[in-house]
Protein backbone atom coordinates (compact mmCIF):
# COMPACT_ATOMS: atom_id res chain seq x y z
CA UNK A 1 0.00 0.00 0.00
CA UNK A 2 1.32 3.48 -0.84
CA UNK A 3 1.27 5.90 2.06
CA UNK A 4 -0.30 9.37 1.75
CA UNK A 5 3.06 11.21 1.56
CA UNK A 6 4.27 9.06 -1.33
CA UNK A 7 0.96 9.42 -3.13
CA UNK A 8 1.11 13.20 -2.78
CA UNK A 9 4.75 13.31 -3.95
CA UNK A 10 3.79 11.37 -7.07
CA UNK A 11 0.99 13.81 -7.85
CA UNK A 12 -1.75 11.67 -6.40
CA UNK A 13 -4.93 12.95 -4.88
CA UNK A 14 -7.75 14.93 -6.44
CA UNK A 15 -5.53 16.95 -8.80
CA UNK A 16 -3.59 13.90 -9.90
CA UNK A 17 -6.79 12.02 -10.54
CA UNK A 18 -7.97 14.72 -12.94
CA UNK A 19 -4.86 14.71 -15.12
CA UNK A 20 -5.68 11.42 -16.90
CA UNK A 21 -9.20 12.69 -17.56
CA UNK A 22 -7.88 15.88 -19.14
CA UNK A 23 -5.41 13.93 -21.27
CA UNK A 24 -8.11 11.50 -22.43
CA UNK A 25 -10.47 14.41 -23.17
CA UNK A 26 -7.79 16.02 -25.34
CA UNK A 27 -7.26 12.79 -27.28
CA UNK A 28 -10.95 12.02 -27.71
CA UNK A 29 -12.09 15.52 -28.68
CA UNK A 30 -11.04 17.36 -31.85
CA UNK A 31 -8.67 20.26 -31.14
CA UNK A 32 -11.12 22.85 -32.51
CA UNK A 33 -13.80 21.70 -30.07
CA UNK A 34 -11.30 21.61 -27.19
CA UNK A 35 -10.10 25.14 -28.04
CA UNK A 36 -13.70 26.35 -28.19
CA UNK A 37 -14.36 24.83 -24.76
CA UNK A 38 -11.29 26.58 -23.34
CA UNK A 39 -12.40 29.89 -24.91
CA UNK A 40 -15.87 29.50 -23.36
CA UNK A 41 -14.33 28.89 -19.94
CA UNK A 42 -12.13 31.96 -20.31
CA UNK A 43 -15.15 34.02 -21.38
CA UNK A 44 -16.98 32.97 -18.20
CA UNK A 45 -13.89 33.85 -16.18
CA UNK A 46 -13.90 37.37 -17.68
CA UNK A 47 -17.59 37.80 -16.89
CA UNK A 48 -17.12 36.55 -13.31
CA UNK A 49 -14.13 38.83 -12.77
CA UNK A 50 -16.07 41.82 -14.08
CA UNK A 51 -18.90 41.05 -11.66
CA UNK A 52 -16.52 40.64 -8.73
CA UNK A 53 -14.66 43.84 -9.56
CA UNK A 54 -17.89 45.85 -9.37
CA UNK A 55 -18.04 45.33 -5.60
CA UNK A 56 -14.36 45.12 -4.73
CA UNK A 57 -12.80 48.14 -2.97
CA UNK A 58 -9.42 49.50 -4.07
CA UNK A 59 -6.47 47.58 -2.74
CA UNK A 60 -4.03 44.79 -3.41
CA UNK A 61 -6.74 42.17 -4.03
CA UNK A 62 -8.47 44.39 -6.60
CA UNK A 63 -5.12 44.90 -8.35
CA UNK A 64 -4.66 41.13 -8.49
CA UNK A 65 -8.14 40.70 -9.97
CA UNK A 66 -7.35 43.37 -12.59
CA UNK A 67 -4.12 41.59 -13.56
CA UNK A 68 -6.03 38.31 -13.81
CA UNK A 69 -8.65 39.97 -16.03
CA UNK A 70 -5.96 41.45 -18.26
CA UNK A 71 -4.15 38.10 -18.54
CA UNK A 72 -7.35 36.20 -19.32
CA UNK A 73 -8.30 38.71 -22.02
CA UNK A 74 -4.81 38.37 -23.51
CA UNK A 75 -5.16 34.57 -23.58
CA UNK A 76 -8.52 34.83 -25.33
CA UNK A 77 -7.08 37.22 -27.91
CA UNK A 78 -4.07 34.99 -28.58
CA UNK A 79 -6.33 32.02 -29.26
CA UNK A 80 -9.10 33.92 -31.08
CA UNK A 81 -8.08 37.39 -32.28
CA UNK A 82 -11.56 37.96 -33.75
CA UNK A 83 -13.32 37.29 -30.44
CA UNK A 84 -15.65 40.18 -29.44
CA UNK A 85 -13.78 40.58 -26.14
CA UNK A 86 -10.64 41.43 -28.14
CA UNK A 87 -12.39 44.19 -30.03
CA UNK A 88 -13.71 45.69 -26.78
CA UNK A 89 -10.72 44.81 -24.61
CA UNK A 90 -10.00 48.38 -23.50
CA UNK A 91 -13.67 49.06 -22.86
CA UNK A 92 -13.93 45.93 -20.69
CA UNK A 93 -10.89 46.92 -18.66
CA UNK A 94 -12.24 50.46 -18.18
CA UNK A 95 -15.70 49.15 -17.27
CA UNK A 96 -14.11 46.90 -14.64
CA UNK A 97 -12.27 49.90 -13.23
CA UNK A 98 -8.83 48.57 -14.03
Amino acid sequence: MIDAATLKALGGGAGGALLPLVVMYQWAVPSSQFNRHVAEERTSTVQNLMETLKNEPAGAYRDTLCRTLETTLAQICLDSPEHPFCIDRGVLMAKAGC
